[in-house]
């Protein structure tokens, strides 16, 4: 018996080295990476950790771990709010992404790119900037962690809070993979978990976090959303675009492959119900912009392009970042892409912040709570081909009454779910910042 126990012992402590040997390996081909695609035009951890650059500016500050773009923009109203509450307080995003590191520095924050894994660096980062603690951004618990960067906070006892925190049942599975064994002191280095939902904060609890610890707070993306109208901007780019003020204008927001010739084709159709309406159709992808206008342009619209400011074509063919929700803002009827193929939906909350009827295809598995309770509301529509987008644009474009009382519907169901971005924010305020005047009583129920 003494031998079977020193015989799983064994086992057990070799494969627990084996793990931390192939996460090593990982973390050195991170840096390797790292250096084959380095640019000098781009800020990397390695420069801050490094001396590269001055970082008097950054001492002190509240490091944000938002992957890509999408939690780079749920987390802005959030860092808004910090700031102004905190205005001397400086703040440093690490992202993974280019897209990440735009969103961040379009909006005025300083951001650098990471790496998942390089405790070095993280090391030499934390030891030059000193930071007060780390908030991380929705990402999932398996593989999406900055194990390393949390390692180092944890042996210096600074603070790690997770806001907008989402967990899917696939994010489960995932962490009781073999290679994902032995991170449970994660749980034990994360003060506090912000979660979106009852269901969220029931798996996380699951995976070993204490239920002390957890709070439901809601999801930022509803405050997000309306964060994004900008009434001034949206004039501005009406104007630059020659839009003629009451002229019944589509947008067709991130929109992929297969879906633009559906578009196009109930364009086609919808304009001898409408004969003035304009199209402005913005690919999900920059990549394909050339794609989509030689499309049009084969179909015998007129077509121009976002840049060339385009005065009197069809079509406008978007090709630009960050201005698809400034776009939604001039829209009469708004579809929203990644939906009558099956990509699983994109944003639907952008277009219904500024009371704008929404139409999507039947693909919203990854955005489904927010359409479904925008169709409970009544203040959005799926559309199944070319025929059905046709009919319901031109329904809504034929009657005013009915297109002004779904987007007011679609406002007012994004309003009724904000909430989570002063929660969250008092929560980092209390942990991150040690703010005592904040009383932030969350429960899990």
């Amino acid at each position: 018996m003494e031998e079977v126990k020193r015989s799983v012992g064994v086992s057990a402590v070799m494969s627990g080295a084996v793990r931390e040997i192939l996460v090593g390996t990982a973390s050195r081909l991170a840096v390797s990476a790292h250096l084959l695609f380095y640019r000098r035009d781009e800020r990397w951890v390695s420069d801050l950790a490094g001396g590269d650059v001055s970082n008097t500016a950054l001492k002190g500050a509240v490091m944000i771990f938002a992957p890509s773009a999408g939690e780079v923009m749920s987390a802005l109203p959030m860092l808004k709010l910090l700031s102004s509450r905190h205005p001397d307080l400086p703040m440093l995003i690490c992202a993974t992404t280019i897209s990440g590191i735009s969103a961040a520095q379009n909006a005025g924050f300083s951001a650098v790119r990471c790496f998942p894994s390089s405790r070095s660096l993280y090391r030499r980062l934390t030891a030059e900037i000193e930071p007060k603690g780390l908030i991380i951004v929705q990402v999932s618990y398996a593989p999406g962690l900055p194990i390393d960067l949390m390692a180092e906070l944890k042996s210096k006892d600074l603070p790690v809070v997770v806001v907008n925190g989402a967990l899917p049942d696939r994010d489960v599975r995932r962490a009781g993979l073999w290679l994902y064994r032995g991170r449970a002191w994660i749980y034990n280095a994360i003060r506090a978990f912000c979660m979106r939902s009852k269901e969220d904060a029931d798996r996380v609890i699951s995976l070993g976090a204490d239920p002390s610890k957890v709070f439901i707070t809601g999801d930022m993306k509803y405050d997000a959303a309306l964060d994004g109208v900008d009434e001034e901007h949206s004039e501005a780019l009406s104007k630059e675009l020659w839009l003629i003020r009451g002229q019944p204008i589509v947008v067709a927001g991130s929109t992929h492959n297969g879906e633009e010739r559906v578009i196009l084709e109930a364009f086609r159709r919808l304009r001898v119900r409408v004969s003035d309406v304009r199209l402005i159709i913005a690919p999900r992808s920059l990549r394909r912009v050339e794609d989509v206008r030689s499309l049009a342009a084969g179909m015998g619209f007129s077509v121009g392009l976002r840049s060339s400011a385009p005065c009197s074509t069809d079509i406008i063919v978007l090709d630009s970042m960050g201005e698809l929700s400034l776009l939604y803002g001039l829209a009469s009827v708004a579809f929203v892409g990644g939906t009558l193929v099956p990509v699983g939906g994109h944003n639907v909350l952008e277009p219904a912040a500024w009371g704008k009827p929404v139409l999507f295809g039947p693909h919203i598995e990854h955005t489904a709570d927010a359409a479904e309770m925008l169709l409970a509301s009544g203040g959005a529509a799926v559309v199944k081909d070319a025929d059905d987008l046709n009919d319901k644009l031109a329904e809504l474009l034929r009657s005013p009454n009915l297109c002004r009382d779904m987007g007011v519907a679609a406002l007012e169901s994004v309003r009724s779910r904000t909430g989570a971005l002063k929660a969250c924010v008092d929560v980092v305020e209390q942990i991150i910042l040690g703010d005592d005047r904040v009383a932030a009583e969350w429960s899990r129920g």
